[in-house]
């Protein structure tokens, strides 16, 4: 096995892009489950709110209902806790509200949207139609959760191909002040081969570390991969 390495290291061909863009794809598939799996464990909390908010309707940019009500949602975790309020309010009492003295959150008037930041606030008028009844949305937000996952999976695999394809040519680059320590002359796509391996190999071992629970750091890092 240490041969075939080897011998791929030093008379292979290419700069180890292709192991670099199956590990990317890998570790996207693990966060995309990731995802997915955190984010079923919250559909029940998202249709814990639409219960509480919903019915919506809008006909020609005017909220008709709810009419003339405040709303506000809340979200209780278990029968125990106390109850975490949601920064999504409905005032349809009013067509417009003063944001320098609200909260950060989302809040819907007669006429407006209002998203109040604490950098920056927006305000967006309200038009057309628009009907969102109360019901069991919990397909809609599976779907929405599945979409979400395979987009976000998909620029994981580009961003991660992209960031390890260039600490694999900064570790390149200390590839060839080790080899002349060692007294080895490698061209510049031996030592890419040689550094993605070597990259990979150490994310794998520190990611078993993390899972074990045991700590480390970016020096130690440097150090493994060197």
């Amino acid at each position: 096995m240490m041969s075939k390495i080897l011998d791929y290291i030093v008379k292979g061909q290419g700069l180890g892009v292709k192991f670099l863009l199956i590990f990317s794809v890998i570790l996207a598939l693990f966060f995309g489950f990731y995802i997915k799996s955190q984010g079923t464990d919250l559909i029940p909390y998202a249709q814990q709110i639409a219960d509480q908010m919903l019915p919506i309707k809008i006909e020609n940019g005017i909220v008709v209902e709810p009419a003339d009500t405040i709303r506000t949602a809340s979200l209780s975790f278990d029968d125990s806790s106390a109850k975490f309020e949601v920064p999504f309010v409905i005032d349809t009492t009013t067509d417009d509200i003063d944001i320098s003295r609200m909260s950060e959150g989302i809040y819907l008037t007669r006429s407006n949207i209002y998203s109040v930041q604490r950098n920056q606030s927006r305000i967006i008028k309200l038009e057309g139609n628009f009907d969102l009844p109360r019901g069991d949305y919990t397909p809609q937000f599976r779907s929405i959760l599945n979409w979400t996952a395979l987009t976000l999976g998909f620029f994981a695999v580009a961003f991660c191909f992209v960031f390890y394809f260039l600490l694999s040519i900064f570790y390149a680059f200390c590839a060839s002040a080790v080899a002349g320590l060692a007294q080895k002359k490698l061209d510049f796509d031996q030592r890419m081969r040689l550094a993605v391996l070597c990259l990979i190999a150490a994310y794998v071992l520190f990611i078993f570390l993390d899972l074990l629970g045991a700590g480390n750091s970016r020096l130690l890092f440097f150090l493994v991969v060197i």
